[in-house]
């Protein structure tokens, strides 16, 4: 049930019913606490409807239950860039290992995420 709940979730958002949406993702959430897409479906909405906060605060209590997602420390990361603060975004994507750093080559992105995953992001 969790996937066709993440999947009405997407329907919803691109048709708009950003309200809707959310609470899917949030009964999804109940389903399975555990999965990091949701979370990021979740803080992707909010950031839509420019709720910024929630946003964040969402991905925070995610990062508490699962803490070793790249995906989630990429979304919490590239939003908190996105609002400015780009020193702690570039470092939270550091921590979470989702770039590296080679005194020859320079910064490169591993995220470890698809292709499509970090378009959703």
């Amino acid at each position: 049930y969790v996937d066709a709940y993440n999947n009405l979730g997407i329907i919803f958002n691109e048709t708009g019913q950003y309200h809707k949406a959310i609470a899917v993702y949030r009964k999804a959430l109940t389903l399975n606490p555990f999965w990091d897409k949701l979370y990021v479906n979740l803080a992707t909405t909010y950031s839509v409807l420019e709720q910024f906060n929630e946003a964040i605060k969402v991905l925070d209590e995610s990062l508490m239950l699962v803490s070793n997602s790249k995906m989630l420390n990429f979304a919490k990361g590239r939003l908190l860039v996105k609002l400015g603060n780009l020193n702690e975004g570039l470092l939270l994507e550091l921590a979470g290992g989702v770039f590296s750093f080679d005194s020859e080559t320079g910064i490169t992105l591993r995220t470890g995420l698809s292709d499509e995953e970090i378009k959703s992001i």
